[in-house]
């Protein structure tokens, strides 16, 4: 919308809701009211009435929005302050057109008393997007009751700022969606992809629980991840999906880095599509910061910096699984690891697939919901996949970490679950050989060619690191380690 039409808008819902407030209650003439200043002071009354009826002050994205007979839209990338002003400016001209025997010094004293409750944020309430509202092509559904929702017209202004571009049926089915992830994936895979994308159902911040979680998904082009993706926005609403790269988010430069994440936040998912092997690992622990929702800062150009824990959960789509030492076992706990397995020929390739699934868009939603009910029916955890541990623990080995994957293997840790726990204390010649052993029955080259090698990568001495932080020790027999497992050590001494 131009500059025009925004004011041309504004004048008109104003004036509407000054003549409802008109109606109500006679605010000129009225008894009482005889004095000029009487009558200013309930026109001031009635007019921040009306602008509140037609404006909110958003919050997240510093516009305004305003009423459209739908839905609430931004009308302004301007900023606040220049609506306020507009709106000061359309409420002199109601009072002219409304009352012209005012005099000059009392509108002057009108404005004024505008202007301070501009000042104190009176002209326009804050809009708060409600999250159990989802606005439909036929309505809007309140899915506080997700196995009933229940649907309002649009005349009820409900706090949504989107119309999803489709018809919602609770009743609706996806029988082309789900063949066509079955023919690309398993069945743990289908599971957890829809756990996945059913998180989205709710802001992060209000699902109750703590949910530092991050899908991969992997596999060689044309086997369906884009149109996984595509369709999945499309549900969702654009509005719901951002896409942010990853260098521009791990940024070193800390301005640049909280720019780039302005347009992350409020998000449910965020697109990484056909990421870099060296993205994913450079600065890890950002990234970790990131998957868990921790508060960042973000800054809006022009604006001052501030911090909020709306972080969408973050989609990466690969052709191959990254190889990096740094995919330590905090990183891996974060994993959801979705492989495609069947790829498509180009020649072979179905162009109509998308919009055919687009018009299941209602069914897939109701799809996504029963992934949050499977969540909550989980207690918010992903149940273990064989799949996805196989799929890390080859991750791992591809990356030169086989003695992480062995002491997996081995159910080694290098602390225990609670302070009371008591560690078992292996000789370092027994790792040594333990490991030895392991790499000949896995076919896997040993990285360690002798004892004080192994010593060094499990508990540090390599150019000052801390190795695998193994606590290190010596008594009579030799050099021991300290280790805690939940299952009895027969080798220990």
């Amino acid at each position: 919308m131009s500059e025009i039409s925004n004011i041309d808008t504004i004048r008109e819902l104003m004036e509407r809701e000054l003549q409802r407030s008109i109606d109500r209650k006679s605010v000129v003439g009225g008894t009482g009211m005889s004095r000029t200043s009487d009558r200013l002071y309930v026109w001031v009354d009635a007019l921040m009435r009306a602008a509140g009826g037609c404006l909110r002050y958003d919050g997240v994205s510093g516009g305004v929005m305003v009423f459209d007979g739908k839905v609430w839209m931004d009308v302004s990338q301007c900023g606040r302050e220049v609506y306020d002003s507009l709106v000061c400016r359309v409420a002199r001209d109601v009072l002219l057109k409304s009352d012209g025997s005012i005099h000059k010094g009392d509108l002057m004293s009108c404005e004024k008393r505008l202007g301070k409750a501009v000042t104190d944020g009176a002209m326009m309430n804050k809009f708060s997007e409600g999250s159990v509202y989802v606005g439909f092509q036929n309505g809007i559904w309140d899915f506080s009751a997700p196995l009933e929702p229940v649907r309002h017209g649009f005349g009820e202004r409900l706090p949504v700022r989107e119309l999803r571009g489709y018809d919602y049926d609770p009743e609706a089915r996806c029988p082309e969606w789900e063949e066509f992830l079955g023919n690309t994936l398993g069945e743990a895979d289908m599971r957890t992809l829809q756990m996945f994308f059913g998180l989205g159902v709710k802001p992060r911040s209000e699902l109750g629980h703590s949910v530092e979680k991050m899908l991969w998904m992997v596999g060689s082009g044309g086997n369906g991840k884009s149109t996984c993706l595509d369709v999945l926005e499309h549900v969702y609403g654009g509005g719901l999906f951002s896409h942010a790269s990853l260098p521009s988010l791990l940024d070193g430069n800390v301005l640049n880095r909280m720019i780039c994440t302005t347009p992350i936040i409020g998000k449910r998912y965020n697109r990484c599509d056909e990421i870099q092997m060296s993205d994913i690992t450079k600065k890890i622990d950002l990234l970790k910061r990131l998957c868990s929702a921790d508060h960042v800062e973000y800054r809006r150009i022009k604006g001052n910096a501030t911090s909020s824990n709306e972080i969408p959960f973050f989609v990466f789509s690969m052709n191959r699984m990254p190889a990096s030492r740094s995919t330590d076992e905090a990183l891996l706990r974060r994993l959801l690891i979705v492989r495609f397995k069947y790829s498509v020929r180009a020649e072979d390739m179905d162009t109509g697939l998308y919009g055919r699934l687009c018009k299941e868009s209602s069914g897939i939603w109701n799809w996504c919901l029963d992934g949050y009910r499977k969540l909550v029916g989980y207690g918010f955890k992903f149940p273990r996949s064989k799949d996805n541990e196989v799929e890390q623990r080859k991750m791992m080995m591809a990356s030169g970490q086989q003695m992480e994957v062995w002491l997996q293997d081995e159910g080694l840790t290098p602390s225990g679950r609670t302070r009371l726990q008591n560690p078992y204390r292996v000789l370092l010649n027994t790792l040594y050989e333990r490991y030895k052993e392991w790499c000949d029955r896995n076919d896997v080259d040993i990285d360690a060619e002798n004892p004080r090698v192994m010593a060094q990568m499990l508990g540090g001495g390599i150019r000052g690191g801390r190795g695998l932080g193994y606590v290190k020790k010596r008594c009579s027999a030799g050099m021991f380690f300290e280790v805690y497992s939940d299952k009895k050590i027969e080798y220990g001494v």
